[in-house]
């Protein structure tokens, strides 16, 4: 009614003794034997669950062993198609699923074995290009920075060490500089020596080297972050930096070219001191374009490093011994440094003091001269001062005199008329 159709599916059938309960129940004797089956119950031929066994006479008459089991079918009705072993083919599906998986991890393994060959093979030629590399540019072994500034004396005493092979000069600076679009560009600047001897070498990718203090070459590693600077365009010192003119003798730099150099072979951003803290823009200038009075760098080419392998632990031992030596005479350097920078305070603290003494000598002098220019001054205040009184005290004289003899007159004038009149 529901639309269903209940089957049922014949698992196994087992031959064995009759039991007392088969004998009451079957009719039949201790000696003969029964089947006992077990069915699969099915509802549109999928199964839902398992029948109770149900033990029966052997109509068939086979005879079979006690641990024998048989499919058996009921010949009333027509003979269903064969079933497939559903264990069988389950297990038959697991083992192909398990191969498949097995080829694919074995795959899987291989590639990854493929490329670990082919790293492990290109690893020493990824060193040796590496290396060639190095030694064609003259990438330095060691890099010598100091805050208070390298002299010659200090280059001399380096270069005087039998495990340096070459010592440059070099100045470098943390800069923010204005690209042409106004964009402020935290940049570090590194000079270009005018010798023959040249460490850390670049080579040109685009455009060519400066050829003045006005003008640089950029980095070509376009991984830095920073703006777009491009060959041509003018880069200007700006207004931000603290006292850049201690740094840089010029205010604008024109870009002619871009390099590639060892140095900057990865794209690790360098820190800076200036800006948000990270360079985004490598700028090589002429020696000529900074205004330092002293060296901030010394590149150093070790003796004997060019010929081992940058990468190898030969090379380590050798950097290491020249690093070892220039450590030890490191103290001694930097005591020299001080005390040069000392007697250069005290120099000008000397000559600070004796120009102050004499500007005040001079000031002095010319109070003095004040004040007794003013004492003169008042002298002939009070010296006049004394003419006008005596000279009010004189006319006031002259004034009473002059008074007196006008009254006098005129009282010998009255007199005179009065006698006239009486003769």
């Amino acid at each position: 009614q529901m639309g269903h159709t209940a089957s049922a599916r014949l698992i196994s059938a087992e031959m064995s003794p009759a039991t007392p309960e088969d004998v009451e129940k079957l009719g039949v004797e201790m000696k003969e034997s029964v089947v006992e089956i077990c069915r699969l119950r099915l509802c549109d031929g999928e199964p839902v669950m398992l029948g109770d066994p149900f033990r029966f006479v052997n109509h068939l008459k086979e005879e079979l062993d006690d641990n024998r089991t048989v499919i058996l079918e009921d010949p009333s009705k027509p003979k269903p198609k064969p079933e497939r072993d559903t264990a069988k083919w389950l297990m038959i599906g697991v083992v192909g699923a398990l191969a498949v998986l097995i080829i694919a991890i074995f795959a899987i393994v291989a590639l990854g074995v493929g490329f670990l060959a082919g790293l492990l093979s290109a690893t020493p030629d990824m060193y040796a290009s590496g290396d060639a590399f190095y030694d064609r540019t003259k990438m330095m072994d060691l890099r010598l920075v100091s805050t208070l500034g390298f002299t010659e004396d200090d280059a001399a005493a380096v270069a005087a060490l039998d495990e340096v092979a070459a010592v440059q000069r070099a100045y470098s600076a943390d800069m923010l500089l204005l690209s042409t679009s106004g964009d402020t560009i935290v940049s570090k600047l590194h000079s270009l020596p005018e010798t023959d001897l040249w460490i850390n070498q670049a080579d040109v990718i685009e455009g060519r080297m400066p050829e003045g203090p006005g003008e640089c070459v950029i980095e070509f590693n376009d991984d830095l972050g920073g703006p777009r600077v491009a060959v041509g365009d003018v880069l200007t010192v700006s207004g931000e930096n603290e006292s850049p003119e201690d740094k840089l003798a010029v205010t604008e730099l024109t870009v002619v070219g871009r390099v590639a150099s060892a140095c900057y072979f990865s794209v690790e951003k360098e820190r800076s001191t200036v800006g948000n803290g990270t360079v985004a823009l490598i700028v090589y200038a002429p020696d000529a374009s900074f205004s330092y009075e002293v060296y901030t760098d010394l590149l150093l080419l070790v003796e004997d490093a060019e010929a081992e392998d940058s990468f190898s632990d030969d090379y380590d031992a050798i950097i290491d011994a020249a690093k070892a030596a220039v450590e030890a005479i490191q103290p001694a350097r930097e005591q020299a440094r001080y005390d040069e920078i000392m007697v250069e305070a005290r120099g000008e603290l000397d000559d600070a003091w004796a120009e102050y003494r004499t500007e005040r000598a001079d000031a002095e002098a010319e109070l003095d001269k004040a004040a007794a220019d003013l004492a003169d001054a008042r002298k002939k205040l009070d010296d006049g001062k004394a003419e006008y009184e005596a000279g009010q005290r004189d006319l006031a004289d002259a004034k009473a005199t002059y008074a007196r003899e006008i009254a006098d007159a005129e009282q010998a004038l009255t007199d005179g008329q009065a006698a006239l009149d009486t003769q």
